[in-house]
């Protein structure tokens, strides 16, 4: 980071505009960064197609950033290098994320005070939800309170979209809630408040 002051950190800019990019626009940053595909040459090679120069200042055009971080942007995208080394950070920084807010099997088994089999037993009934990463099965620990499994958790379990991102349902699950007199759903479900209103709000996340 020797030629990039942290403030203007590459990865940081295209995290802000990944967030109002369009569909093209992610699939183009996604097959930049693809390392099976043919086209694209190794990280590092110079003599790869930089992206055209209108591509680039649409894509500006959406960060809504200030000029300046614009103009720093606009040079970045104008390298196909530069693009897959801050795309690759930005999933980095999302698989990160959620390794932090899950434990693995033995983890959770150790936690609860039981044999792993059982942890294998309540994913496979959804009573504990999992997800699957590229680090193996990983279990969201907002589930567990006090040493054991959250009360409730199998309704809830079972109310999750399969295509909501769990850091969106571990953000639900601490997020102070109106419906549930101004309690997380967390805390809601440890001080022994039905499940069914948490339950419909899991639900609802397939709909944002």
């Amino acid at each position: 980071m020797s030629t990039v002051d942290r403030a203007a950190d590459p990865a940081a800019l295209l995290r802000r505009l990944v967030t109002n990019a369009s569909v093209e626009e992610l699939e183009y940053l996604h097959a930049m960064t693809a390392p099976d595909v043919s086209r694209a040459r190794p990280l590092g090679d110079p003599a790869a197609a930089p992206l055209p120069a209108d591509e680039a200042a649409a894509l500006v055009e959406h960060s809504g950033l200030p000029q300046e971080r614009s103009q720093q942007l606009a040079t970045t995208l104008a390298s196909p290098a530069q693009v897959r080394a801050t795309a690759a950070a930005a999933r980095l920084a999302t698989l990160a994320t959620l390794l932090r807010q899950t434990l693995d099997a033995g983890a959770a088994a150790r936690l609860v005070g039981r044999h792993r089999s059982t942890i294998t037993r309540a994913i496979q009934q959804q009573r504990l939800h999992a997800v699957h990463t590229g680090h193996g099965l990983r279990i969201p620990s907002w589930q567990f309170v006090d040493g054991g499994f959250l009360p409730g958790l199998d309704q809830v379990v079972r109310a999750i979209p399969s295509e909501v991102h769990p850091s969106t349902v571990e953000a639900l699950m601490r997020t102070s809630l109106d419906e549930l007199d101004g309690l997380t759903p967390i805390a809601w479900l440890a001080s022994g408040g039905a499940p069914d209103p948490v339950a419909d709000q899991v639900a609802a996340l397939s709909a944002w």
